[in-house]
């Protein structure tokens, strides 16, 4: 077994695209119990095909990541949102929002995602959500935990400049 790093590239600084999103996706991240175990759930919004675990680039976008819950929050080590490879030409702009004033810590991200009309159908696009679990008690603690779900850019139903 081998203890490799998870890859954590911030993503750009500048917008990817000029002009207005098109498009908007959310991606609802909430803690849930799942066979008896905590989990996290992603529910993503909007929602094309069940099971789908993803947020779906359509059109040049604003993606919106909240984080929904009491005991969630983004990362103080990590940027909220980095990449898993190279993706600079397609997202970039990430901004915080919603600051919980007693944590300092963030529930929601913003960044801008440009839709790859030239992509093969169906492309993942790695990405991490890096989120601080929060469990009080006599000495509260913060628990670093990333979370890696993928981009697809474009989704399988619009297609590409390449099947």
């Amino acid at each position: 077994m081998t203890n490799c790093p998870l890859a954590q590239k911030p993503i750009e600084i500048r917008s990817p695209f000029e002009g207005e999103c098109a498009k908007k996706a959310t991606l609802n991240v909430t803690l849930c119990v799942a066979d008896g175990r905590i989990a996290l759930k992603l529910v993503p919004e909007p929602c094309r095909v069940e099971g789908q675990d993803y947020v779906a680039i359509e059109g040049n976008s604003a993606v919106v990541i909240k984080l929904i819950g009491e005991q969630v929050f983004f990362s103080k080590q990590y940027d909220a949102i980095t990449m898993k490879g190279d993706f600079a030409r397609y997202y970039g702009d990430l901004a915080y929002s919603e600051l919980d004033e007693e944590t300092g810590r963030y529930k929601c991200v913003t960044f801008r995602a440009r839709f790859d009309k030239e992509g093969k159908t169906d492309s993942s696009h790695p990405f991490n959500i890096n989120v601080d679990l929060y469990l009080p008690g006599s000495k509260p603690e913060w628990v670093p935990i990333t979370i890696d779900p993928d981009i697809k850019n474009p989704p399988p139903w619009l297609g590409g400049g390449r099947g």
